[in-house]
């Protein structure tokens, strides 16, 4: 995938531990448009990482990211939060595996924490279409509320009503909240979410009984996987090279280690950049790209992250 050359034009401290970046090209020309719930990976550090476009669609000529700068930092978050106003560093053109539905249907928006940045593009792209919509956005205090100026602005626009936040509340309140807002969907309503693993996984429980097409959320990063296997061997049948996977390393460490080159962006199962055919052998997905069906297949896979349930697997690389 081709790079863009950009500069950070403007910082803004928008949360505690939250830094928005406004990023323009370096040529000074428009940037490649998007929709909103798409991202872009941001190259820094001498690492690559995935940011959702926060910004209004309706604007190339910047994009809005916004990061947090998490405790446990791979290397990411931390380098971004160093850059400077005028630096200069390459994104990748902007990709979407969180797009709003093409419908009319009324949608519900719920965040957690930095999961209020793709929402926040939607929000733009929904006023925009003239589509009824209603946002949730739950964090810890009002000191943690990103991009609330933007929010509380829109909200006055649109004559109150559209924006609701939910301070402090602890595991308990939090799940009654969430069950009086999934009970039931409205009539085409549409439900987006985004936010902290174990946040998504309670909304994911009160949407089983929605009608999949209508239930749309994202990742922004993965839970650590256990390997319990012992280890297992990968076919590369492009070159027919063998290549022993040790249960201290992911697939496609491995294959880089014995000269197998696989593109990978985030490495945690989430882009879907690494996705690879299998053409025998079963896989143990770990990742949270693909979905049920999709993985009940067992015709492909994300090596950066998943795992052999059988000695041998056998990869179209």
């Amino acid at each position: 995938m081709s790079k863009i050359d950009v500069i950070v034009e403007k910082i803004t401290e928008e949360a505690t531990d939250i830094k928005s970046l406004r990023l323009v090209s370096r040529t000074g020309a428009a940037l490649p448009p998007f929709e909103a719930g798409a991202h872009i990976d941001v190259h820094v550090g001498g690492v690559a990482r995935q940011y959702s476009l926060c910004g209004d669609p309706a604007d190339t000529s910047a994009y809005l990211i916004g990061v947090k700068l998490e405790a446990q930092s791979r290397g990411g978050s931390k380098a971004v939060h160093a850059l400077k106003e005028g630096d200069c560093l390459q994104i990748s053109e902007p990709r979407n595996l969180f797009a709003l539905d093409a419908g009319n249907g009324p949608a519900l928006l719920i965040g957690a924490g930095i999961g209020i940045t793709p929402l926040v593009a939607m929000m733009h792209q929904l006023k925009a279409r003239n589509t009824a919509f209603t946002l949730h956005y739950f964090a810890r205090s009002s000191e943690h509320l990103a991009f609330s100026e933007t929010l509380l602005r829109t909200d006055a626009e649109l004559d109150f009503g559209r924006m609701h936040f939910h301070l402090g509340l602890d595991a308990q309140a939090t799940g009654d909240q969430l069950d009086e807002l999934l009970a039931r969907p409205e009539p085409g309503q549409h439900v987006y979410f985004c936010g902290p693993g174990p946040f998504m996984e309670a909304i994911r429980q009160r949407c089983k009984d929605w009608s999949k097409e209508t239930v749309h959320f994202e990742y922004f990063s993965a839970e650590p996987v256990e390997v319990t296997d012992g280890g297992f061997e990968v076919i590369a049948a492009r070159s027919g090279k063998r290549v022993w996977v040790g249960p201290d390393q992911s697939i496609t460490d491995a294959l880089s280690a014995a000269g197998v080159e696989v593109c990978v962006s985030c490495e945690q199962g989430i882009c879907g950049t690494c996705l690879t055919r299998v053409l025998d052998g079963t896989p143990i997905h770990n990742d949270l790209f693909l979905n049920d069906a999709e993985k009940a297949k067992n015709d492909q896979m994300l090596p950066c992250i998943s795992r052999a349930s059988t000695h041998t697997l056998t990869l179209d690389i």
